[in-house]
């Protein structure tokens, strides 16, 4: 007797499709239909999720925030590089030394 099947198609295309896509375990489902401890587990999952977000934030964060003084010593040093520093250079705003502290009385 000749069987029915063809010989050139390979096996995996001959299963049934409940064979081939197995159905996921995680269907979604209407939160009525949850059990206790799936509706645990769901919540438990979304709280870490959340906080791996969280940390991955504060992560990006930290390596752009600049540390304490910072700001400061930039614009020091922007300035330095600006301005020539000599006797006859007053910065505004910098408190400035008068002249008369200078001359001999």
């Amino acid at each position: 007797m000749e069987s029915a099947l063809p010989t050139s198609k390979p096996v995996a295309s001959m299963l049934a499709p409940e064979e081939v896509f197995s159905a996921s375990t995680s269907s979604l489902k209407v939160p009525s239909e949850l059990t206790t401890a799936e509706k645990r587990a769901r919540r438990t999952n979304e709280r870490k999720r959340r906080r791996r977000q969280r940390d991955t934030l504060e992560k990006s964060v930290n390596k752009l925030a600049k540390p304490k003084g910072a700001v400061k010593k930039e614009k020091q040093t922007a300035l330095n590089t600006l301005v020539k520093q000599g006797k006859s250079v007053t910065v505004v705003g910098k408190g400035s030394i008068s002249k008369d502290k200078h001359k001999k009385k």
